[in-house]
């Protein structure tokens, strides 16, 4: 079955993590399905995520390479659009820690 098709069939450890009451977020590659919004990482214990669904992603358009060519950079629910991965990645999660460090002063 295609990847999109599928979804989580148990608890994975960012949902026990929100349970015992850390905060959870997510960078890089999800690819435990996305069929439903149900199975996103938001909807899975993360109170954030900023990466791609799927394999086979193109590193500077962030296209998959399917026939359906869709896009595939999310921030939460929406599209993210970047030029380069890796430098984007560097500035979420520097703002990420400039948050947090400013919520524990």
């Amino acid at each position: 079955r295609p990847q999109e098709k599928k979804g989580p069939i148990t608890e994975i450890l960012s949902e026990e993590l929100t349970e015992r009451g850390y905060k959870v977020h997510g960078v890089g590659k999800w690819h435990l399905g996305d069929g439903e919004k149900k199975y996103l990482p938001t909807e899975r214990g993360f109170d954030s995520f900023y990466g791609i669904y799927h394999g086979m992603g193109t590193y500077y358009t962030h296209i998959h390479v399917s026939p359906q060519g869709q896009h595939d950079f999310h921030y939460d629910y929406r599209n993210a659009s970047a030029s380069i991965f890796t430098e984007t990645v560097d500035d979420v999660g520097n703002s990420f820690y400039r948050t947090v460090t400013k919520q524990h002063q």
